[in-house]
């Protein structure tokens, strides 16, 4: 059965709910007021914490304008995680008795990235025990990496060694070559010179037996004469196409050797250049900065989401008050 308003009578509405409040509105101001309060003593009373970073740049090479790194960064927060960290404040706890019994430390990173950061947070009066803390994880992480990367550098080096090997020896065989080129031309000039002489020769001969047969004189001297030419004759022959011949054969060959010792030596030289840089481009793992950087401003406690919460709270409870009192003052009536 419902009334004229259209309301069930054991309907609750929100008037009912106001009216309680207002009859103990005494209590609810009260509760208001000292919920609040205890708020903003809380929110005031909470030490202030501030974050401190320490960013970790993870070691890697260049390799084909690639850059690779040592560790991947989710193999160096899962490292710090499980490893580095609890490791380290397990012995650093029982030697800094001044600090606090827990140390909360995170620990982020990114797959497109190589910098890893170490965070915690902490009142800015532990600035330095949280510093100490950073550092020696970071230092336990970079000796790990360092040995890795040392042995990179050690076999790069080791590279670099074969190859300004490879190009002494490319060297020393060019410039072997250029000597026998040097000999060869040399002897190719005493052909000429030994050539030009038989030629001289010949002439002189030939001038010789024309003068002897104008004057008639011994026959026996012109065919001496004319025998010698032909033996002159036949070594310019053995010269223009035997000797000079094998000679220009070996000379063809000894330039084909200098070209390929040349094009050896550009390729150690290549080869010297890119294992400098292979060494140049090792990056060691390093922290980046000296100490941990410190918020500028605190991270916790949330004071206005305190005394907000807290607000919010008195109001539930001097409500949810109310009606406990209105229910057991109406039980007491019965």
């Amino acid at each position: 059965m419902s009334d004229d308003s259209g309301y069930a009578k054991n309907d609750v509405t929100l008037m009912d709910i106001w009216l309680v409040i207002r009859s103990y509105r005494r209590f609810t101001f009260i509760s208001i007021i000292l919920i609040t309060a205890l708020g903003f003593i809380i929110a005031f009373s909470l030490p202030n914490q501030y974050q401190f970073t320490t960013a970790i740049e993870i070691g890697n090479q260049v390799v084909n304008d690639e850059i690779i790194p040592i560790e991947a960064s989710e193999t160096v927060v899962d490292k710090l995680r499980t490893g580095y960290i609890p490791v380290v404040v397990s012995q650093f706890v029982p030697k800094n008795p001044s600090g606090p019994d827990e140390y909360i430390l995170e620990v982020i990173g990114s797959d497109n990235s190589q910098i890893v950061q170490v965070l915690s947070e902490a009142p800015l009066n532990e600035e330095a025990l949280i510093t100490d803390l950073h550092t020696q994880i970071v230092n336990e992480l970079i000796t790990d990496h360092n040995r890795t990367i040392d042995s990179m550098r050690a076999n790069a080096k080791i590279l670099l060694a074969e190859a300004n090997q490879k190009l002494g020896e490319v060297v020393a065989e060019e410039q072997a070559l250029k000597m026998q080129l040097k000999s060869i031309d040399e002897t190719l000039q005493l052909l000429d010179n030994y050539t030009n002489e038989l030629n001289d020769r010949i002439l002189s001969a030939e001038m010789e037996i024309t003068k002897l047969q104008r004057s008639d004189s011994d026959a026996t001297k012109i065919l001496m004469l004319t025998t010698q030419i032909g033996e002159w004759q036949s070594n310019l022959v053995d010269i223009e196409n035997q000797a000079k011949v094998n000679i220009y054969v070996v000379r063809a060959e000894a330039e084909k050797s200098v070209n390929n010792a040349n094009q050896g030596k550009q390729t150690a030289q290549n080869e010297i250049e890119y294992r400098e840089t292979v060494i140049k481009n090792i990056q060691d793992t390093r922290v980046l900065g000296k100490n941990a950087v410190v918020s500028l401003k605190p991270v916790s406690p949330d004071k206005l989401l305190i005394i907000f919460g807290s607000l919010i709270f008195s109001l539930m409870f001097a409500v949810f008050g109310s009606l406990i009192l209105d229910f057991l003052k109406r039980s007491k009536s019965l």
